[in-house]
């Protein structure tokens, strides 16, 4: 396990394949870990491996509808504001097929602080429902369709269903709108 001599009384360590895959294995290792968790010494005087304490922010996991298939969607649709967005979607095409047909926009503002982001949900032009992105994420924590039914409530208490000409020309306007942005 030891290797070259660079003066006759020290000997340095020099880590082979077997000796490198024991170190990225050995969880006493001073090393930043492949997980969320986050190694602090107790006292940097004097500190050993084995005084070292594991801290883990242990989160919730997220329910998504709109679940990833693969590494590089997985990307893409591990985004809370995606998952919005999907949410919204599917609530207006089931609301379609429900013969209550109505437009529906979720515009997302995103700060560079959670706690400062919100959303607002707007049906048929009008606004019907605000929040924080932190409210949005607890509704995915408790379920896959939590905020969908959230955003179903509050559409159906504050806006009027639309006729079908009505709806392919808000949708049309919408589409338009999209692209001049």
């Amino acid at each position: 396990m030891y290797g070259k001599v660079i003066n006759r009384n020290v000997k340095l360590p020099v880590l082979s394949r077997v000796g490198l895959e024991d170190w990225l294995n050995d969880p006493d290792t001073n090393r930043p870990q492949r997980s969320s968790t986050v190694v602090l010494p107790i006292s940097m005087k004097g500190a050993r491996m084995n005084e070292y304490i594991n801290l883990r922010a242990e989160s919730k996991p997220l329910h998504f509808p709109d679940e990833p298939s693969g590494f590089v969607s997985a990307m893409a649709k591990r985004s809370l504001a995606h998952q919005m967005r999907f949410s919204v979607e599917v609530l207006e095409e089931k609301l379609k097929n429900q013969g209550e047909p109505r437009v529906l926009q979720i515009k997302i503002d995103e700060s560079s602080c959670e706690c400062q982001s919100s959303w607002s949900l707007y049906a048929n032009g009008s606004l019907v429902a605000h929040g924080s992105v932190a409210f949005a994420r607890q509704c995915f924590e408790q379920g896959k369709w939590e905020f969908r039914d959230l955003c179903e409530a509050a559409v159906i208490a504050s806006s009027e269903a639309l006729s079908d000409d009505e709806f392919r020309l808000l949708c049309a306007s919408r589409a338009i709108a999209a692209v001049a942005v």
